[in-house]
């Protein structure tokens, strides 16, 4: 495998990421987008997935952490990571009924 033939690759770990996460292996998914940021954490395109992985899990530290991170590296990146954990949060308590 790619893995195998390139294990300190961050963009084949992140790739693989991406490919665990269509299938909906998310707890795996997030293990190798961690392992592309550690392998390269100026590597935006990773620090957005793993973001977008712990909002996805309710995460939402974590997704800031990485939000705050990735508005160093990449802006269109961090703006479109901020409106997902908009949508996510924000929207989602504005909507909210009381009873």
């Amino acid at each position: 495998t790619a893995e195998k033939l390139k294990p300190n690759n961050c963009i084949i770990s992140n790739n693989l990421g991406v490919v665990y996460d269509a299938i909906g292996k998310k707890e795996l998914a997030q293990k190798y987008y961690r392992a592309a940021v550690d392998l390269d954490p100026k590597y935006g395109i990773a620090q957005y997935n793993l973001a977008a992985s712990y909002l996805e899990n309710g995460k939402r530290a974590e997704a800031y952490k990485g939000l705050n991170l990735l508005k160093s590296l990449d802006n269109d990146l961090a703006n479109e990571l901020q409106q997902m954990i908009w949508g996510k949060y924000v929207v989602n308590v504005s909507t909210r009924k009381i009873q």
